[in-house]
């Protein structure tokens, strides 16, 4: 998989903030940026807003409440985890 430029990751974070929130394609996009490697906290707090989550500032994660009451967590480096 290419790795991403800044100017790539600029120009697909410029577009889904044109999206509308909550879209599927918008996430689409925040998911995809979040998975090709660390992520500054700026982002992940986006990220954290745009899914309705929680944002953990001691190990910049986003914590998403599923129903059912299952939680999973989206690490800095894109990998998803469960408490």
């Amino acid at each position: 998989m290419k790795k991403l430029s800044t100017q790539d990751r600029a120009a697909l974070t410029k577009l889904a903030s044109k999206l509308p929130q909550g879209s599927a394609e918008r996430r689409a996009i925040l998911a995809g940026l979040a998975k090709t490697g660390k992520v500054r906290a700026g982002f992940m707090k986006r990220i954290a807003r745009e899914l309705n989550a929680e944002y953990d500032e001691e190990d910049n994660s986003v914590w998403v409440h599923l129903p059912g009451g299952d939680t999973l967590g989206l690490m800095d480096d894109g990998t998803w985890e469960t408490p």
